[in-house]
């Protein structure tokens, strides 16, 4: 079941993804991005406010928010097929389109006043592994689903200013990394955005300080997930589900983190045991290698790990279990392979496909962690295990732990690196094969 408030935590979860990500954002994936954002906003607090609950603290502002958006860009070719007579009717009005409904893809920009469709703003494939496109249809997932709730079935006003609080935080942190890594020709539109939800979170802040948080799970549920019909369906869903959970905390568990590089080995490892003896037909080319390639390299960052390396924090019982399920599901299908039929191999390698599909995910996000959790000093390891320096030679006689620098770890975030890409690379192989692609299902809540 997805609900308002699993949107949200999935959207926190995936602006740590695009904070950590490399890759410019495009001007397309901006377009797309923005435009979903102000479709939430318009159907969450509505124009004038009219969806903003009566006595609400922040009504004046949230009214603002919607009202006062910046204006959408608009198209020149969509500009210039006014007829003469439209433009004729309406001279003195600014007619900004405004966001209509999704169509084969892409939102149209519809005239406010004349009601005349305008060129549309293109969407992402829901299957783009790229954090900035994941973003993009989390938000707009989001979008479909307050408009088709209406905001008036929340029960607490301080539901709804927490939930537009968080969209609003990472709209402003999308913006800023659109800034930081996209062409300044098209910086204008981020940074008008940017201050826009920026200066309105600063306006909301004394209000969501004021008033306690209150959880979204009493509002309905539109979405079924598929959890699958075998056992390593099932291990991957909850493996997923806890993974992902233990990823929201502001300080995860060491042990946690480590435990996604050695369930990544066995994933890749199995993968590749599945997908080496096809039933009457082949390997996609180059698959084989590169899984096994990306088995070395999460066993090369499983060696990097500095030893007995902690925050303090312990995995949650959940993420053990799941973890400990997948396990003994992947040592299953491992076993399995050498005999399975055709139509069970290719089960198998879908599950496998999507498993590692959210391997890659769980790594980005894990690996956004290390520097923060090594400059905030939230990491402890033994004296003797780190970087010798004087400062901590009483700690290593003593058998102390110390704080770990991020120079201690700087070793595993390159090896990190590495897998990452590996993982990467093995799945763009895989896809090459129809026959042998993953079924990347778009599973909504995780």
């Amino acid at each position: 079941m997805t609900t308002v408030e699993q949107f949200v935590e999935r959207i926190a979860v995936l602006t740590r993804e695009v904070r950590a990500s490399d890759e410019p954002v495009t001007e397309k994936q901006w377009q797309g991005f923005d435009a979903n954002l102000h479709r939430f906003l318009a159907g969450s607090i509505g124009y004038q406010g009219t969806r903003v609950p009566k006595g609400h603290p922040c009504a004046d502002i949230l009214r603002e928010l919607v009202d006062r958006y910046p204006a959408l860009p608009r198209s020149p070719l969509a500009a210039s097929s006014l007829p003469p007579e439209v433009s004729a009717r309406w001279p003195a009005r600014d007619v900004t389109p405004t966001v209509g409904l999704p169509r084969r893809g892409v939102l149209r920009l519809v005239d406010q006043h004349t009601s005349h469709e305008s060129e549309g703003v293109a969407l992402p494939d829901a299957t783009d592994p790229r954090p900035m496109a994941r973003i993009t249809c989390a938000l707009g997932a989001l979008a479909d689903l307050v408009d088709l709730l209406e905001y008036q079935q929340v029960p607490s006003t301080s539901e709804f200013a927490d939930n537009t609080a968080h969209v609003l935080a990472a709209s402003a942190v999308v913006a800023r990394h659109t800034l930081a890594s996209g062409s300044l020709i098209s910086a204008d539109r981020p940074l008008a955005v940017g201050k826009h939800v920026e200066a309105a979170l600063g306006a909301m802040q004394p209000a969501l300080e004021a008033t306690p948080v209150r959880s979204f799970r009493g509002l309905p549920t539109v979405v079924d997930v598929d959890v699958g019909d075998t056992a390593l369906d099932r291990a991957v869903h909850a493996w997923s589900f806890a993974s992902e959970a233990e990823l929201r905390a502001r300080i995860p568990s060491a042990q946690s983190l480590h435990m996604l590089v050695n369930q990544g080995t066995h994933i890749t490892a199995t993968f590749a045991a599945v997908v080496r003896q096809p039933v009457g037909g082949k390997a996609p080319p180059g698959a084989i290698s590169a899984l096994d390639e990306a088995c070395e390299a999460l066993g090369a960052t499983d060696k990097a790990w500095v030893p007995r390396l902690t925050t303090l924090v312990k995995p949650s019982a959940d993420f053990i279990t799941a973890s400990r399920g997948l396990f003994l599901a992947l040592e299953e299908a491992r076993a399995r392979s050498h005999g399975l039929t055709e139509a069970k191999r290719e089960r198998a390698a879908d599950s496998l496909g999507q498993a590692m599909t959210i391997l890659g995910r769980r790594l980005t996000a894990a690996r956004s962690f290390l520097r923060p959790l090594a400059d905030g000093k939230a990491l402890y390891a033994p004296a003797g295990q780190v970087e010798k320096s004087a400062e901590r030679l009483n700690d290593r006689l003593k058998g102390r732990f110390v704080t770990v620098k991020y120079f201690d770890i700087k070793d595993l975030d390159t090896a990190w690196r590495v897998a990452e890409d590996s993982i990467r690379q093995a799945h763009a192989r895989l896809r090459c094969s129809p026959r042998s692609v993953p079924s990347e299902v778009a599973i909504i809540s995780r």
